[in-house]
């Protein structure tokens, strides 16, 4: 995996990501690529809910 460095993120912002991340006790990168995850899937922010499988 290689690094990613992000900008423009204010220090509001990124304290309570890394507080959010310690009380998960997740890195604050496991954290974000989640949080990121998860709105990615979100019909409420335009992603698709993946299909679930059909039972046996």
């Amino acid at each position: 995996m290689t690094g990613w460095k992000l900008e423009g993120i204010s220090t509001e912002a990124r304290e309570a990501a890394k507080e959010a991340a310690r009380q998960e006790k997740l890195s604050l990168g496991e954290w974000l690529s989640r949080l990121v995850l998860r709105a990615a899937k979100s019909p409420e922010t335009g992603g698709e809910t993946p299909a679930k499988p059909d039972p046996d």
